[in-house]
């Protein structure tokens, strides 16, 4: 069995170049396909090299890629201070029995968003933007001293409960080391104060490598 077609072309062979001069198509109607524009309203574009560290940093928006509140976080985030935004040591004496006592850091290793001083209220640090933080501190005590407990809290803005507050047993540990991180959200202009306690029932002083970190994560 054979099957013959045959196809005429009315147009005898003649044909056109241009897309557009089809009849009822224009250059580009299929505007499912990639080009530069749709590319750039859809997708996030390349992060660029952020001029105030050269780490690259992303700072557009984009639909689905992140918000306009969440890019601001993202722009004030420097990642090659995200460890050492702040990092201070106390060597304080004459903590007083029961009672809760501010650090007064004086000692500076790092602080190049100036939320500290070492001469006017050293025991506060202010913070200068909204945000998520992550705070480290290490506490020891100067002396072994078996008695009572030792504590240590952390306040914002001097009112309420502590953000966090941590203690330890001197019969298990009677230099008192404590170590606590915690994660925690705060406005611009927010201050933070590390205060300790001890129930020796005398008058005890930190040590020297007692120390505090942060670092703002987002």
């Amino acid at each position: 069995m054979t099957f013959k077609k045959t196809f005429e072309d009315s147009a005898g062979g003649a044909g056109v170049s241009d897309h557009g001069a089809l009849t009822g198509l224009s250059d580009d109607d299929h505007d499912q396909y990639h080009n530069d524009v749709r590319g750039d309203a859809r997708y996030a574009e390349k992060i660029h090299v952020d001029s105030r560290d050269g780490h690259p940093v992303a700072t557009t928006t984009a639909p689905g890629f992140q918000s306009a509140a969440d890019k601001a976080r993202l722009d004030g985030v420097r990642p090659n201070n995200a460890y050492a935004d702040l990092s201070l040591s106390a060597n304080q004496t004459g903590i007083a029995h029961a009672t809760w006592t501010p650090i007064y850091w004086n000692m500076e290793a790092a602080d190049p968003r100036n939320w500290h001083s070492n001469t006017t209220s050293p025991e506060l640090i202010t913070l200068d933007s909204t945000g998520f933080y992550l705070i480290t501190v290490y506490q020891r005590w100067a002396s072994p001293n078996t008695s009572g407990a030792r504590f240590i809290r952390v306040k914002v803005n001097g009112a309420g409960g502590p953000l966090f507050e941590d203690s330890a047993s001197a019969a298990t540990d009677s230099i008192g080391r404590i170590t606590v991180a915690r994660q925690f959200a705060v406005s611009a202009s927010d201050f933070l104060v590390v205060e300790v306690n001890q129930t020796s029932g005398s008058i005890l002083d930190l040590h020297s490598v007692t120390s505090m970190g942060i670092a703002r994560i987002l």
